[in-house]
């Protein structure tokens, strides 16, 4: 899906492809005019160029000849690279710019100021071991079309990788600072997450570090704080998972907003986006979690505006695979057994060996993934509601990688 129109955000036109799959000639007529136009602002959108590199070391910066090498040499002693970019508004503005490493997303930084349409800025990019493919991508003012640099290649010598450790983050919220918001089982859920993928994981990884944010405990400073401690702590060799049970809302202009337990004012929108943990903070934040193998978990509730296509944005923006939950026409299933949500059942389930597996025991990340993404559906007919799933794999190679062994079934 992101072939259709390269340069254009995801969710920009998934929907028209869905109506047209779905036969409906009516809603791809009204939006040719739109696509039309769209095309047209993709000769508008900003350039981007990487004026000079040099790979940072202790004993300071190694220059790139990016005139002769799409691959570079990896020092064993660099830990950065140095990118100096020249930017141009070709028309659209020029808004925030992405930063990926091997796929993922490892920094969004603001807009440079402008003059005469034109502006430079340095960029210093943190580096995996061994090898890393960097590409940066420049987005329109409004974040719908980006330019991207062309991928620049560094490679070092190889060494024998060993099994990092386990993080995870969950939150779960039932009780707000606005009363209106109350979910049932955000908590249980949460809390059975942590348990199974703990249980899951230590006969696997070294270690397994949880960190389980529920009701008053997951204000929106304690989030942001708690991913700041991660940023310091994980390391690329480490595997993340993060996983939310709270209401998701989609704004007018297609940003995703996450509700943290501490909003308090819902008389208006703007009032809301500004208590919310926005799409832009959520990505800034997950993108300074450097573990190269993550998996993010985003169980939103009552929220029917927002489709399971628009969390996958998400994980478009972040370079993550994001197995996503979200209601289609009925408000999200709250209880499939009255004890879990219908998402969390089927993670569990998965976990349990229902999700595919060999003769190892071991669930990777695709096979629970794409295990999930068709169960939710199937668990929430059951039950008499429309509920969506998507299993998104936002790198462009698909490499999986291990969760956890097969566990005992839960309570």
């Amino acid at each position: 899906m992101d072939e259709f129109l390269p340069g254009l955000s995801r969710a920009v036109c998934v929907e028209a492809v869905r109506a047209a799959l779905a036969g409906d000639p009516r809603h791809a007529q009204a939006r040719l005019h739109d696509i039309g136009d769209l095309r047209q602002r993709l000769t508008r959108q900003p350039n981007v160029t990487v004026a000079t590199a040099c790979i940072v070391t202790p004993a300071g910066c190694d220059a790139i000849d990016l005139r002769e090498h799409s691959t570079a040499p990896l020092a064993s002693d660099a830990t950065a690279l140095r990118l100096q970019l020249r930017l141009t508004d070709r028309g659209l503005g020029v808004g925030n710019i992405d930063v990926f490493v091997n796929g993922r997303n490892v920094g969004r930084s603001p807009p440079p100021a402008m003059q005469n349409g034109a502006a430079e800025t340095t960029v210093t990019v943190p580096l995996d071991p061994e090898q890393d493919t960097v590409q940066l991508r420049a987005y329109d003012q409004g974040g719908d079309v980006f330019a991207e640099t062309a991928a620049l290649s560094l490679r070092g010598a190889a060494t024998p990788r060993s099994m990092g450790r386990l993080f995870v983050l969950a939150i779960g919220i039932d009780h707000f600072a606005a009363p209106g918001l109350t979910l049932n089982y955000g908590v249980a859920d949460a809390t059975a997450f942590a348990d199974t993928v703990k249980r899951a994981g230590a006969s696997l990884f070294p270690s397994v570090e949880v960190t389980l944010l529920t009701n008053a405990q997951a204000t929106k400073t304690r989030v942001l704080a708690v991913f700041d401690r991660l940023a310091q702590e994980v390391r690329p060799e480490d595997t993340f998972l993060f996983y939310v049970a709270s209401h998701g809302v989609r704004m007018s202009d297609g940003r995703f907003l996450l509700i943290p337990q501490d909003i308090s004012d819902v008389s208006s929108w703007d009032a809301v986006a500004q208590q919310a943990i926005d799409e832009t903070l959520l990505v800034n934040a997950l993108s300074r979690v450097r573990a190269r193998d993550s998996l993010l978990f985003l169980d939103t509730r009552h929220s029917g505006a927002v489709t399971a296509d628009a969390l996958a944005n998400v994980g478009h923006e972040t370079g993550r695979y994001l197995p996503a939950a979200s209601s289609s026409v009925q408000e999200a299933l709250d209880s499939y057994d009255n004890h879990n949500g219908v998402f969390v059942y089927a993670v569990r389930e998965g976990f349990e060996g229902r999700a595919p597996h060999a003769s190892d025991n071991l669930i990777t990340a695709l096979s629970l993934g794409e295990y999930v993404s068709e169960r939710v559906g199937v668990l929430a007919r059951r039950r008499g509601h429309d509920q969506d799933a998507v299993f998104k794999a936002a790198q462009s190679e698909l490499r999986s990688f291990p969760l956890g062994m097969v566990v005992s079934a839960g309570p």
